[in-house]
């Protein structure tokens, strides 16, 4: 469904979205028509025929990011409720900024400095984390955390048999499986 659709008829579509979404929550199911998305490379910069030069957005459909949404909000809420998430961390969350990390971080070295204690810092570049997390390990994790039953099955749905088609100069190509 388009967004400008979907937006002209928000008052047509809220229930019957919000009713989808229950019924995948409830079930443990990502719906496959919602596990399909396109991507566009964007050029950064660079030498255009360098695959590293182009940064890959992916577009999805609207209620699939509406599901996604639901779904971080209550997976984000689990973790903070039941206290599974570092202090010490300050990347994607909410009131947390690398001003607070750094302002933690000043703090602890004045502190050590003030009683002649020696701080060592070891700081790691953690980019494209994402792309190298082992799903089956993120899984077994997530279960061993409590999140079990139709959540569980909802989380490991979605990151299953999902399907990606590329987009370059108005052609898309054929949808192909993304393995993680």
């Amino acid at each position: 469904i388009p967004t400008a659709l979907l937006k002209k008829g928000v008052n047509i579509f809220t229930e019957p979205i919000s009713t989808i979404c229950n019924q995948c929550i409830d079930e443990g199911i990502f719906p496959e028509v919602l596990k399909k998305s396109i991507v566009i490379p964007i050029h950064k910069s660079g030498d255009k025929r360098v695959v590293s030069n182009y940064r890959p957005i992916s577009l999805l459909s609207v209620i699939a990011k509406i599901l996604e949404k639901i779904i971080n909000r209550r997976l984000k809420h689990f973790l903070e409720a039941n206290n599974l998430i570092s202090q010490n961390q300050f990347g994607f969350r909410e009131k947390k900024s690398t001003d607070n990390a750094l302002t933690e971080l000043t703090s602890y070295v004045v502190e050590n400095l003030d009683r002649g204690q020696k701080t060592l810092g070891i700081f790691l570049d953690l980019a494209k984390a994402f792309d190298t997390v082992s799903i089956p390990i993120l899984i077994r994790k997530l279960e061993y955390i409590g999140i079990r039953g139709p959540p569980l099955r909802l989380i490991t749905d979605y990151l299953s048999n999902r399907q990606q088609g590329v987009k370059i100069e108005g052609y898309v190509s054929q949808q192909e499986s993304c393995q993680f």
